[in-house]
């Protein structure tokens, strides 16, 4: 079974896996730098609590973040 959890301070190499993989961002106009990486870890983290949007992260039966899955606000 899997389960959400609450994306954390702590979830940067989760950032790190998922869209700084080549292969994972083949899709989404390739890897982001580790620049980018920190900002998206930031931005992410800044939505916790804020009202304007969620990040959760997808934790497999092990307790390892796997995936992750988000919604927020866009004008």
């Amino acid at each position: 079974m899997v389960r959400l959890e609450p994306w954390g301070d702590g979830d940067l190499p989760l950032v790190q896996r998922l869209m700084g993989d080549p292969t994972m961002a083949e899709h989404l106009g390739g890897p982001e730098s580790p620049e980018k990486l920190v900002d998206r870890q930031h931005r992410y983290e800044q939505l916790v609590g804020s009202g304007r949007g969620r990040m959760l992260k997808i934790v497999d039966e092990a307790g390892a973040a796997a995936r992750a899955v988000g919604y927020w606000e866009k004008d």
